[in-house]
């Protein structure tokens, strides 16, 4: 049975989520495989890098996000803000990163995302309701929606569903994961304990 998600204007089915994350996936693994030189890469206002492949994974998303569902606002890592006092007043919108882990990409390790969710806001808190995870170079995909649970998917397989295990901060056999551009002094004294 296929995961829907009702905003009370669109029903999102969950699959399509899906299918615009690994578009866009796609894209990003085409100017992975290419040379570095043709991947103009700058630098954003926040010092953090972007490359074609953010800009190019971007548009796919919000292309095929505003043609299915034209009435929910987009707000991307990628796009130009709303004001917060705008973005506030909306009762669902997409977040999108449209590549999580830029230097990732850069340093070819493949520990990169597409990130998409749609939020709800009820008394000014965002929460998601449906979201898709895809790792493009393992063709890894983690999808949820809200009363449906939550799958993983691996390649073109059937996606499987997860749940979330329940452990004790002094249970062993618990991992960690963090990103390797962002393992500062204060996440690995963490990491200790």
């Amino acid at each position: 049975m296929e995961s829907v998600y009702d905003t009370g204007s669109d029903k999102i089915v969950l699959g399509s989520i899906v299918e615009i994350a690994e578009a866009a996936g796609l894209r990003i693994l085409e100017i992975y495989d290419k040379d570095v030189a043709e991947w103009d890469q700058k630098v954003k206002s926040d010092s953090s890098p972007l490359t074609q492949a953010d800009l190019q994974a971007n548009a796919i998303i919000c292309e095929k996000l505003i043609a299915l569902f034209p009435n929910i606002p987009i707000m991307s890592e990628e796009n130009k803000q709303a004001p917060y006092e705008e973005r506030i007043q909306w009762e669902h919108y997409w977040c999108v990163d449209p590549l999580d882990g830029t230097k990732e990409f850069i340093k070819r390790n493949g520990e990169f995302t597409v990130n998409i969710a749609l939020c709800k806001t009820t008394d000014k808190v965002a929460t998601p309701v449906l979201g898709v995870v895809h790792t493009p170079v393992s063709k890894k995909t983690h999808m949820a929606a809200l009363g449906s649970g939550a799958f993983l998917r691996l390649g073109d397989a059937a996606p499987n569903k997860i749940e979330v295990s329940t452990y004790k901060g002094s249970d062993s056999g618990l991992t960690l994961v963090c990103s390797r551009s962002h393992l500062d002094d204060k996440t690995k004294a963490f990491m200790a304990k």
